[in-house]
């Protein structure tokens, strides 16, 4: 992208609208060699918070991924070493085709970038053009949704949305109509990258991940074709759209479920349980609560409460874990013998947190509610 000449670039920018951004790192503000240099500013700013980095074109929530080339506070260093060196601010489906054809004709590196929560580091790319979807927003409920070109599926209430909208609004809007979505509990968390993730959701148990719920898609292509595809046109793309993929998707359908139920949750809210109550949630645990007094050291912390509705849990539960901090997921499933042996999976989790860090085992069981 460096390579790229300042008449392409605004050829770019007028295609678009002037939505062609050139910013400074998010944390350039703390740095007096960088032009957007502020240090007041870099002392008030909330450096753990998810919404400094989602509403910043360059923001992402794990400074690894950017090789840590610039970070908060005047100590460290600082360049644009790790970042994207062009953004587009896409509102629209134009914006995106608009890119992806600009970066293909010129043989650009691509990134996009939605809200910067992607874990494997996907949220940015060093020397390349950015399209950031944030503000590619829409929500549009559907009484009775019937697919296009596929006459015998099911008839449903559903919602369209943009894959800027981030589940604040979502949530807000499903419940105005005594709805709700699978989705996450990250309020800054967008749609675009948490579908195309996969979608893991507290109402999974219910009604699986959410990127099985995706009725249609309206995507860009990697030649800049923008295409729509369900159960009936485009299969194969609809099929690998609904997990894992490097396509871009700027809209999306998906079922909008009855719900005006309670709900409860426990260990400060990590546990939500649909349609439930506080007694059977205590059954619910009572075997993980006895197996845990049996690990030396560990403790926990289980608070169960009741919520009217799923949107009361989520206003006061969601989260979207550690801001600001180095962070990487990696999977190694551990059967019963393994977990049993508290001494060595201590010693085996010490050996492998570099110094400094924190590892964090997640326990997977099946409910018996």
């Amino acid at each position: 992208m460096a390579k790229r000449g300042g008449l392409e670039c605004n050829a770019l920018n007028t295609t678009i609208g002037g939505r062609l951004l050139k910013p400074a790192n998010t944390a350039a503000i703390c740095h007096s060699n960088q032009p957007t240099y502020h240090l007041e500013l870099c002392k008030t700013t909330l450096w753990t918070n998810a919404s400094t980095y989602a509403d910043h074109p360059l923001g992402i929530m794990n400074p690894n991924w950017s090789e840590d080339s610039c970070l908060p506070g005047p100590q460290y260093p600082c360049s644009s070493a790790g970042f994207p060196l062009y953004v587009i601010n896409a509102t629209c489906s134009g914006d995106v085709a608009k890119g992806v054809s600009f970066a293909r004709e010129h043989n650009v590196r691509l990134n996009v970038k939605g809200s910067g929560h992607d874990y494997l580091g996907r949220s940015t790319a060093p020397n390349s053009l950015s399209i950031w979807t944030k503000h590619v927003r829409s929500i549009e409920f559907h009484d009775a949704f019937q697919r296009k070109q596929c006459s015998a599926c099911d008839v449903l209430p559903a919602v369209t949305l943009g894959a800027g909208e981030d589940w604040d609004e979502i949530y807000a809007a499903a419940n105005q109509r005594n709805r709700t979505l699978v989705g996450r509990t990250g309020d800054t968390i967008g749609l675009g990258g948490y579908l195309t993730g996969g979608g893991h959701s507290h109402l999974s148990a219910m009604y699986g991940l959410a990127a099985d719920q995706v009725l249609k898609m309206d995507m860009v292509l990697a030649d800049g074709e923008m295409v729509t595809a369900n159960e009936a046109k485009n299969m194969e793309l609809f099929w690998a759209m609904r997990g894992e993929s490097g396509i871009m998707g700027y809209s999306y359908v998906a079922p909008a479920y009855p719900y005006n139920g309670t709900l409860v949750g426990g260990y400060i809210g990590g546990l939500p349980i649909p349609n439930g109550t506080v007694e059977r949630l205590k059954e619910a645990v009572a075997f993980l609560e006895d197996y845990i007094t049996t690990i030396p050291d560990v403790r926990t912390l289980f608070v169960p409460v009741q919520y009217l509705g799923l949107y009361a849990w989520y206003l006061v539960d969601k989260n979207v874990g550690p801001i600001g901090k180095s962070n990487a997921i990696g999977n190694r499933l551990l059967d019963r013998k393994a977990l049993s042996n508290f001494t060595a999976l201590r010693a085996a989790m010490k050996k492998a947190t570099p110094s400094g860090s924190i590892s964090n085992l997640t326990l997977v069981a099946r409910s018996r509610l």
